[in-house]
């Protein structure tokens, strides 16, 4: 593979990033759906934990 041939692969990668979703709508709809229905429940523990990471 030459400069040019990996040059436009990286084209093309990054065109691909750029054009990708920022969000996963399938996994949002999901939790809302879940939020709705009363059925979304919270891992306390996790919770805990990622909050103590940030303060």
């Amino acid at each position: 593979m030459d400069v040019s041939d990996s040059a436009r692969q990286m084209s093309e990668l990054s065109q691909l990033v750029r054009n990708a979703p920022d969000t996963r709508t399938d996994l949002v709809n999901d939790i809302k759906q879940r939020i709705e229905s009363g059925t979304y429940e919270v891992n306390l523990d996790k919770l805990a934990e990622k909050l103590s990471d940030v303060l």
